[in-house]
């Protein structure tokens, strides 16, 4: 289920990129009209916003990258991160929040460490909608330590 807040915060972020992108070619039509119309030296802005690099990712956004990131896995167990950044055209610092946090909500296990890490999927039976259930959760209520 998704997180109304988390909807919320990317609406705003989204909205904001926008109001950003009109700002700046509003400012850009301004030092035109100021310079002359023939003036060489400014570029126009790009018909659609690109990201920029430190610009924070819409849940859309995120939810796309973490659908590729989990196909990418499965497609081939034991990827390291270099690997997959390889297959889907990504940077590390772009995939390892992400990475993080599907390691923290068991989606993901490790072996190994630091560059050397490697990624597999949860077992099948383990995961239910893509995500596992809390540790806690995860023991029958039948079981009490002894």
């Amino acid at each position: 289920m998704l997180d109304p807040h988390r909807e919320i915060q990317a609406l705003v972020d989204n909205f904001i990129a926008d109001l950003s992108v009109l700002a700046k070619r509003i400012a850009i039509e301004q030092i035109k009209t100021a310079f002359g119309a023939g003036a060489k030296f400014i570029a126009p802005l790009p018909t659609t916003p690109a990201r920029a690099t430190r610009a924070r990712r819409g849940q859309g956004e995120i939810e796309a990258l973490r659908s590729k990131l989990l196909a990418a896995i499965m497609e081939q167990p034991g990827r390291r991160t270099e690997d997959i950044n390889a297959v889907l055209g990504t940077k590390t610092a772009q995939i390892a929040q992400l990475l993080r946090r599907l390691v923290a909500d068991r989606v993901l296990r490790t072996e190994g460490a630091r560059r050397g890490t490697r990624y597999f999927a949860a077992g099948p039976a383990e995961v239910q909608n893509g995500r596992r259930p809390p540790a806690d959760t995860a023991a029958s209520p039948d079981e009490s330590p002894g």
